[in-house]
């Protein structure tokens, strides 16, 4: 299949998917005398992971590391549960930073409203400084 057809299927640019082939994400089965690029319905399935794990926080890097695995059908290797569990509680982590921050908006909120309008001493008791 060419790049247009690839590309909507996935519902995603050609740019995007010559960009994964520059990235050496991708290389087309095969290319046409007239330089058209030739993909696989097995292309297809590999994008669709690709842009899963990309949507799932994954790096570009991090999946070149996990092409392999994603080839290979009905396979999953021990690295590659590593680096989803190791994602995992990254995102995690990244959550509960997150929780924290909303508390201390929440807090410099209502002391905002407390001040009338004094938002140093707000940020000061919500202990945001302290964050800097």
């Amino acid at each position: 299949m060419k790049i247009g057809e690839l590309a909507q299927r996935l519902n995603i640019t050609a740019s995007r998917i010559r960009f994964y082939e520059k990235r050496g994400l991708l290389s087309p089965d095969r290319r046409w005398d007239n330089g058209y690029r030739d993909y696989s319905p097995e292309d297809v399935d590999f994008l669709k992971m690709v842009l899963t794990a990309q949507n799932l926080g994954f790096s570009l890097r991090e999946i070149g590391e996990m092409a392999g695995d994603f080839r290979k059908e009905g396979h999953c290797c021990k690295e590659t549960l590593s680096r989803l569990k190791a994602k995992r509680a990254e995102i995690a982590n990244r959550i509960s930073n997150m929780r924290e921050l909303e508390k201390k908006l929440d807090t410099m909120i209502a002391n905002y409203e407390g001040q009338s309008g004094d938002v140093i001493s707000a940020i000061g008791q919500a202990g945001a400084l302290e964050a800097v």
